[in-house]
């Protein structure tokens, strides 16, 4: 069951923001250039699912001993905005 919730929050949930930034953005942003929309849906792909984490770390007690935690999260969701995030919206956005 942990693994199912792992997948949903670190595969399908980025790629489904990536999915549906990468397909409305050329129309939301027309002035902006195709690799700036790529890399805007794909750093929000990436970055949404560790805010929630970031979150519980920094309200636990952040007195600067967490700051290893959190830039583990920000590298864990930059990892998954290259690896899920940008195909998915690469892809998407050719087929808008």
């Amino acid at each position: 069951m942990g693994l199912l919730i792992v997948l949903l929050l670190f595969v399908a949930l980025p790629a489904g923001i990536a999915f549906a930034l990468g397909r409305n953005l050329p129309r939301l942003r027309p002035g902006w250039s195709p690799l700036q929309r790529h890399a805007g849906a794909a750093l929000a792909a990436g970055l949404v699912p560790v805010i929630v984490p970031i979150g519980a770390v920094v309200a636990d007690g952040f007195d600067g001993q967490y700051m290893l935690w959190v830039a583990i999260l920000l590298l864990a969701g930059l990892a998954t905005a290259v690896i899920i995030g940008l195909p998915v919206a690469v892809l998407a956005a050719r087929k808008a």
